[in-house]
């Protein structure tokens, strides 16, 4: 599994806390970014392939909505599809998300599975499981992604580039990035500082171009290296 953007730690941590917008790459991360933008401009770009985004959803909160948006505005270029898969029509995230369909139109292409309970497995595995079998025929790639992730404009693409040029990459993934807003309106918790610095010694592990760990909550898979059973990733998990 391959890491497809990393940071700098102590720069990034500077940089967020004069500007909280910013963020920077380096090194090979640096070099494929521009790699992707290149090819993005040329003459020789191509068409961008369709994504099926994943969200396995349990209950809302107040930043629920303010993820979501985040999230079917991330664009890669190409169609999409977000499929919000729950255990039931009685979860709260049932009727937000249908709530949300309609906010969204014509502009997004969404689905709402209700997976019903799990027996077998987590019941988070058990509805990433029956949404995969909702994936539209067409895509050719698969995106898990926890629906309380807060999306970059530039994810997809980098994602989606790390697997288009290097064919032994099996997985591209993601870390989330958690920062103290200097202006925050609100005075930061003993708890907040403790998860920073979690995160800053998680980035010890992930912050690498190919490192030997991946985080669920943001990683893109080829769609017929998901359905291979000699790949053994939907096997891997028992199903009724």
């Amino acid at each position: 599994c391959r890491l497809t953007w990393s940071v700098c730690i102590a720069d990034r941590l500077q940089t967020f806390l004069q500007d909280p917008s910013k963020w920077i790459s380096f090194g090979l991360i640096g070099e494929m970014k521009e790699a992707r933008n290149s090819r993005e401009t040329g003459s020789g770009a191509k068409k961008s392939p369709m994504i099926s985004v994943l969200l396995p959803v349990k209950g809302v909160h107040e930043r629920t909505l303010m993820h979501w948006r985040s999230q079917v505005k991330a664009s890669h270029g190409g169609p999409m599809e977000f499929i919000f898969c729950m255990e039931s029509a009685e979860d709260p995230a049932h009727a937000a998300a249908l709530e949300f369909k309609k906010e969204c139109g014509s502009s997004a292409t969404i689905k709402v599975v209700n997976c019903g309970l799990s027996f077998y497995s987590s019941q988070k595995i058990h509805n990433l499981l029956q949404g995969v079998a909702c994936i539209n025929k067409s895509a050719e790639y698969v995106l898990f992604l926890d629906d309380d992730a807060q999306m970059s404009s530039t994810i997809l693409s980098d994602l989606l580039f790390a697997l288009e040029t290097e064919s032994d990459c099996l997985i591209a993934s993601g870390w989330p990035n958690d920062y103290l807003p200097p202006n925050s309106a609100f005075v930061p918790s003993f708890a907040s500082f403790m998860l920073l610095g979690y995160r800053c010694l998680s980035h010890l592990s992930m912050g690498t171009l190919y490192p030997s760990v991946v985080w669920g909550g943001c990683m893109l898979v080829r769609r017929s290296e998901l359905v291979d059973p000699r790949i053994g990733i939907l096997q891997a998990y028992p199903c009724p």
